[in-house]
């Protein structure tokens, strides 16, 4: 922009300043008397041992005493320089400074492309890294697209902003994009630059490489990841086969009933989903079921072998106690039922701090009202003191 600039000047100082074998011994305070005399005068002239500044509303001109030369600004980034003026008509030269005076705020296209080139600079470089980021995203996602099209569309895209780069390092922020390498160089040949293709492969190539050792890396270790899982899920199906086929050796009694399920803690695979993952910190889940109550508690899988014993010789006292639960709520009638965990009408097991406890229904209040002194509640708190070894 700065070249546009001054050629801008020159071509108004060519246009202008015509006369320029005039031999005299005018100075610098000559031609701002000229300026005085003029429409437009300069806001401002200040005198320093050298030279004389004249300052207008747009320009500042700069002037050696003896006119041997004259400094053109415009705000602090543009400016050229004229020298040996001595032999310019004086009037000439002051139709000059207020031509530019009066044209330099037309030169908008200047300004324009120089604000676009002072944001397009301060962004390309975080554009590329934007760009490489997102290519080894595309590239380490799974989402599935085929290897050697992903590589082209990504290349012409790194070459468009390679090739950016190299016009705004020319001061040419209006670099459009090609679709295709050829159309690439050929542009740049037409903006007179010469791209190093060369190095602009080999550093896309080794970006790319160092894409596909990362990708490899995760997919091995998914592989291996994958590998450990089944594994360990295996271990974890053997030990819930031993432990249910120990507890299927016991003869329930009707309405009594123990079940195994596997517990993992879950985690976020993705933006979409939780997932379950196998783990030895993981639980197997035992519900106990009598009627229609149930309650269950965790064994740490890593625990279980430990805890068989215990666990085996809790059913088989909670087993016992059946019949004589059933022969006590029977005897106490239809009102009366077992409950647990939430089961009726909002209760908790936190209300009475029992796994299992008898409760009947209070139409006048509208909740269930636990009842502790009915033979079967006895019976209910001895199967729970038995059921609270396990959570020891």
């Amino acid at each position: 922009m700065i070249k546009e600039f001054s050629e801008n000047v020159q071509r108004l100082f060519d246009e202008t300043v015509q006369d320029r074998s005039v031999q005299s011994n005018h100075t610098a305070a000559d031609l701002i008397a000229t300026l005085h005399r003029k429409v437009t005068q300069p806001i401002q002239v200040k005198t320093d041992n050298t030279c004389v500044h004249a300052i207008y509303y747009n320009v500042s001109v700069t002037i050696k005493s003896d006119l041997s030369s004259m400094g053109i600004a415009y705000n602090s980034d543009y400016h050229m320089t004229f020298h040996d003026l001595t032999s310019c008509d004086l009037h000439q030269l002051s139709e000059f400074i207020l031509a530019l005076e009066r044209d330099i705020p037309k030169w908008r296209h200047i300004w324009v492309a120089d604000d676009k080139l002072r944001k397009e600079k301060a962004k390309i470089g975080e554009r590329l890294k934007s760009a490489l980021r997102q290519f080894r995203s595309d590239w380490m996602s799974d989402w599935k697209l085929d290897d050697k099209k992903k590589i082209e569309l990504f290349r012409i895209k790194y070459y468009n902003l390679q090739a950016c780069k190299m016009c705004l390092d020319n001061d040419n922020p209006y670099w459009e994009n090609k679709n295709t390498e050829a159309e690439i160089l050929e542009e740049c040949r037409t903006l007179h630059m010469d791209p190093p293709m060369e190095q602009w492969y080999n550093d896309f190539t080794d970006y790319v490489d160092g894409c596909k050792q990362m990708r490899d890396e995760r997919d091995r270790q998914r592989e291996e990841q994958k590998r450990e899982q089944e594994k360990i899920r295996h271990l974890i199906q053997i030990k819930q086969l031993k432990l249910e086929t120990l507890i299927n050796t016991i003869e329930f009694h009707d309405n009594f009933s123990v079940t195994v399920e596997q517990s993992f803690p879950k985690y976020h695979t993705s933006f979409f989903s939780w997932q379950s993952m196998p783990s030895m910190d993981g639980n197997f889940l035992m519900r106990f079921k009598i009627n229609d109550a149930s309650t269950s508690f965790y064994v740490k899988i890593k625990d279980v072998d430990r805890c068989i014993p215990t666990i085996t010789s809790v059913i088989k006292r909670v087993n016992d106690m059946i019949p004589e639960l059933h022969n006590t709520l029977v005897d106490e009638g239809h009102q009366y039922f077992l409950v647990s965990e939430g089961m009726f009408m909002g209760q908790t097991t936190d209300d009475v701090g029992e796994p299992f406890y008898v409760m009947k229904y209070s139409h006048k209040k509208r909740r269930g009202i636990p009842c502790q002194n009915l033979a079967s509640s006895r019976v209910a708190n001895r199967i729970n003191a038995v059921i609270r070894e396990l959570y020891h």
